[in-house]
């Protein structure tokens, strides 16, 4: 027997009003191609014409019209013939221990104080009324956790664009492949692995570990002014740009040395 699978659906769908929006028609092929992108669990789908021979559907002409919907609702985003799902593998992500055990002891706290005291709900589970400086530091406390949220996703938006970069450039895109492009984008930025991938296909050396190799040497020796610049990617920091006279010079002194390190030789010899 086939082991069942299942997806999380925010409630939030049925007042988004992107959702809202949508014909129903195209309603429906969202909740479709939500389940078929946890078939790769990254949101990746497959192309249009094989998403409707999959699905069944007859009229490809409404299915094309019901994914440019979604794309402009920015449900969807499509690179080269083949749409994913926007945030999916962030949105059903699971949840660690750690944060669901702070969720039980925090539900369990709430329900017990209400046990004890039935007025206790408005005293005990509202903090401004035990401290008058408790709206101020969580409304902190709610930014520092917005921006750390646009951050990951941003993170997870340019992983996402690496990987669909290198399935287009180089090839199948493994687990091990994966990681290592995750890695690959947190020791040195999205646009450097890019542009990597852009060097390893030129070149037609098609493997992770040649674009690993260049970012090193370019970590080494400097990385292309292409991607140097101040734009960034979402907070990638600023790669020192290659000297164009670092070979020349590093020749010269290992020379330097080595007629240092000869004249030395025969000043010995010469002592003997």
């Amino acid at each position: 027997m086939a082991t069942k699978r299942w997806i999380k659906l925010y409630t939030e769908i049925i007042t988004d009003r992107k959702m809202v929006r949508l014909p129903d028609s195209a309603w429906r092929l969202c909740i479709e191609l939500f389940l078929m992108a946890d078939e790769c669990g990254t949101g990746e789908l497959p192309d249009r014409d094989e998403i409707a021979w999959q699905l069944r559907k007859d009229d490809i002409e409404q299915v094309n019209k019901d994914i440019d919907a979604l794309i402009k609702a920015g449900i969807l985003t499509e690179e080269n013939g083949a749409p994913f799902v926007v945030r999916f593998q962030e949105r059903q992500a699971q949840d660690d221990s750690a944060t669901k055990s702070a969720r039980y002891y925090r539900r369990k706290r709430d329900l017990d104080a209400t046990q004890r005291d039935p007025n206790a709900t408005q005293r005990d589970l509202d903090p401004t009324q035990r401290d008058p400086n408790a709206t101020e530091r969580d409304e902190r406390e709610e930014k520092r956790r917005d921006s750390e949220e646009i951050k990951k996703r941003e993170d997870s938006e340019s992983i996402v664009s690496v990987v669909s970069f290198y399935k287009s450039n180089i090839g199948n895109v493994t687990d091990a492949v994966r990681i290592e492009l995750e890695n690959l984008c947190m020791a040195h930025s999205s646009k450097a692995v890019m542009e990597a991938i852009k060097t390893a296909k030129v070149r037609k050396k098609k493997h992770v570990r040649y674009v690993t190799g260049i970012l090193k040497n370019w970590q080494n020796e400097g990385y292309p002014a292409s991607i140097s610049d101040d734009d960034g990617d979402g907070g990638s920091p600023k790669l020192p740009v290659a000297d164009p006279e670092w070979r020349s010079r590093y020749r010269q002194q290992r020379a330097e040395k080595i007629a240092a390190a000869q004249a030395m030789r025969s000043n010995g010899d010469g002592h003997k």
